[in-house]
């Protein structure tokens, strides 16, 4: 379950660790992987029904960039991985992108329509 503030919490390394997706660390997870945050958004959607169809390396990536904000190694970010088991890390990812991006029923107004987005200028 994520805080307020989207961060999910998780044991590893003998310690208390968070997983949450800011804008800067899906921007950087775009950087480092090529993928669009729709792309990954997509893999953990199928990986919601099957785990194990989340790659390793979008796992490992997503570790690298809500865990340490890019500041671990991608070898620390798979060892975090694996110690929380794939599946375990599947879910913790989940947890935390869902969290990054607020239920879109939340911004709904009472008539069931959403608020007018101002215009550019």
């Amino acid at each position: 379950m994520a805080t307020p503030a989207g961060r999910v919490f998780f044991e590893a390394r003998g310690a208390s660790m968070a997983l949450q997706f800011t804008t800067n660390s899906l921007c950087a997870l775009e950087e480092k992987t090529g993928l669009t945050t729709l792309e990954v958004a997509h893999e953990l959607a199928l990986g919601k029904a099957q785990p194990i169809g989340v790659s390793k390396k979008t796992l490992r990536a997503l570790f690298w960039a809500g865990a340490g904000g890019g500041s671990l190694s991608m070898a620390d970010a798979g060892d975090l991985v694996d110690e929380v088991g794939h599946f375990r890390a599947v879910a913790l990812a989940i947890d935390a992108f869902d969290a990054a991006f607020p239920d879109a029923e939340a911004e709904k107004t009472e008539d069931g329509d959403r608020p007018p987005v101002a215009a550019a200028g």
